[in-house]
């Protein structure tokens, strides 16, 4: 106990760190979803991202390095698990302006408590598992473009991932994303 006091992973800091949980399909179903991702953002001021569902967003007071070792141990025994699809849609929300609404299954469930109970249990997200193919305002979609997304069934998701967060919805804070960790689920 003695050395943990001279360790300054175990003491909180003066400033929040935003940070997310993504669940990540395997390599088949993310190269799908980059293809529809990099189609849907030709020609705006999109910047690519990864295709993900967000489990959890959340804030802490602990350094990085304490959230990453939080995060390894929350998802040491997790599972890999399938998802439905249950369509395309469009929302009002800059980072939720055209996706895939996903089935919300016993597992997605139980990852998402997994991040709310073992990384920020004061958290207020709103858990809605979708995979967004744009981001921006209707705006930011040239009136000769046309967002679209092939017909899929489900994807398989292999792997999580610890992702940095910022709190304006701008294309600055896509671009700023920064991952702190990830690890494959158990298959």
């Amino acid at each position: 106990m003695g050395s943990d006091l001279n360790n300054p992973e175990f003491f909180p800091t003066e400033t929040k760190l935003p940070f997310c949980v993504w669940l990540s399909p395997n390599t088949e179903g993310q190269a799908a979803l980059d293809a529809i991702v990099k189609e849907n953002i030709e020609d705006t001021s999109c910047p690519f991202f990864d295709a993900h569902i967000t489990l959890f967003c959340g804030s802490t007071y602990l350094p990085k390095r304490a959230l990453i070792n939080q995060f390894n141990t929350a998802f040491a025994n997790s599972d890999s698990t399938q998802a439905n699809i249950i369509g395309t849609q469009w929302g009002t929300d800059f980072f939720k302006r055209f996706y895939y609404q996903m089935e919300n299954n016993t597992q997605l469930q139980n990852l998402y408590e997994i991040s709310n109970n073992a990384l920020d249990n004061e958290g207020t997200y709103n858990f809605s598992p979708h995979i967004s193919l744009f981001y921006g305002n209707d705006s930011d979609i040239p009136e000769n473009k046309a967002l679209a997304a092939p017909h899929l069934d489900s994807l398989t998701f292999n792997k999580i991932r610890l992702m940095s967060d910022c709190s304006d919805e701008t294309y600055a804070c896509v671009a700023s994303w920064e991952e702190y960790a990830s690890m494959a689920l158990n298959e």
